[in-house]
């Protein structure tokens, strides 16, 4: 439930180990329904500590509800992953979410945004193209899942 002390998003400058932790469930449970392997806490952690990363977090009563984490180099970004906890999952937080990072690149003089999403995660392609995404090629079994399947 979203309901509370809602912020959202923002750049985290400074984040604790339970912060890393609380993102690592959120992005699991986020994964679990496409039978996918969420991204761990010191996954995460390494990936907050590389160059050209930026998390945007939501929260409510700062407690984290849903990240966006991009990568930025030079005028293009790349969307490495956009996670919702279930909880709050069908509210409209992943559009704002990601109207949010749309905003703050554009400040940043970001010309494009790319990402890779899965050709049967339908609630993800919905929100991309909301957001006018297009297709620009596919990448033929690239996802696995933890039980093989491609």
């Amino acid at each position: 439930d979203t309901e509370g002390n809602t912020r959202l998003p923002e750049l985290i400058r400074e984040p604790s180990r339970a912060l890393f932790d609380r993102l690592a469930v959120i992005h699991k449970r986020a994964f679990d329904p496409m039978d996918e392997d969420g991204w761990s806490s010191s996954v995460l952690e390494d990936l907050y500590h590389s160059d050209g990363i930026a998390f945007y977090i939501a929260l409510v009563d700062d407690r984290a509800i849903a990240m966006a984490i991009i990568r930025v180099a030079s005028d293009e970004a790349e969307l490495l992953t956009i996670a919702v906890d279930t909880a709050c999952q069908g509210k409209g937080l992943a559009h704002e979410m990601l109207g949010y990072v749309l905003s703050d690149l554009n400040h940043q003089c970001v010309a494009h945004l790319f990402l890779e999403v899965r050709c049967d995660n339908a609630p993800a392609l919905k929100l991309y193209q909301k957001h006018g995404f297009q297709t620009v090629g596919t990448r033929k079994n690239y996802y696995k899942t933890r039980t093989g399947a491609r």
